[in-house]
């Protein structure tokens, strides 16, 4: 599970996407995209939660072993994503789990993802089916869905693919939904840019994880805060 969030996580911290890990009881007001992956255990009312989220024009994602179980860990009855279904517009009849080793594939317009471990057995109602299973004999079935559920969307991913598919669909969706990115520009692999803001100015951190120098192209002109200087690139050494 954690593995999973950080694989999810690591796509915005690439993009310089600010992020807010929350909790069941926090709102959800005024978020564009919010994540639900691996979120196999549910409080009482969270569905809701979600469910208006939805309605009101948000986007959400989840992902396979979702919405199995309530909060004293009793399954759903009727098939997953639990009473969710509706709002995925999916059926999840089972899962498959593959051994080490063994994958599959999602297949999409544009290309094809590995995936490992565990693969949902999906049956598309109302939703679109955006990629579908490469081989084995749910080989051409529902692997990647989105459903529109009143003015929002709901995703669904029914395998855990690798960080390629990750960057691939959180670039498509945070270009689509215009989240705001501390940089809007690409960054060099490793290097991360995060901002702070006050109520007059946006603070921008760039770093540099790798050991090796990186450049980073701003687009605009910047000014460096502690001089004031105004610049269009940065030049980083190892671990700047």
């Amino acid at each position: 599970y954690l593995d999973t969030l950080k694989d999810h996580y690591e796509a915005f911290w690439q993009m310089g996407v600010p992020v807010d890990i929350i909790s069941e009881q926090d709102d959800l007001d005024g978020y564009a995209l919010v994540l639900t992956p691996m979120l196999y255990m549910i409080r009482e009312g969270f569905d809701q939660k979600l469910r208006t989220f939805v309605q009101n024009g948000g986007t959400l994602v989840s992902s396979y072993h979702s919405h199995i179980v309530n909060e004293t860990d009793l399954c759903f009855l009727g098939g997953w994503p639990g009473n969710m279904m509706d709002v995925f517009g999916i059926w999840n009849e089972e899962i498959d789990s593959l051994e080490d080793g063994e994958s599959n594939t999602i297949v999409t317009s544009s290309r094809e993802y590995k995936v490992k471990e565990l693969c949902a057995l999906l049956h598309a109602n109302t939703a679109d089916v955006l990629g579908v299973y490469g081989s084995d004999f749910y080989k051409g079935s529902p692997a990647l869905t989105a459903n529109q559920y009143g003015a929002g969307k709901a995703y669904y991913i029914a395998a855990r693919p690798g960080k390629d598919f990750f960057m691939d669909f959180y670039q498509n969706l945070v270009s689509k939904l215009q989240i705001p990115r501390a940089l809007p520009v690409r960054l060099p692999y490793g290097v991360a840019a995060t901002v702070r803001e006050s109520d007059t100015d946006a603070y921008i951190f760039v770093q540099n994880y790798l050991e090796t120098p990186q450049t980073v192209t701003l687009g605009r002109e910047y000014a460096v805060a502690e001089s004031n200087t105004l610049i269009t690139e940065i030049h980083l050494r190892p671990y700047e």
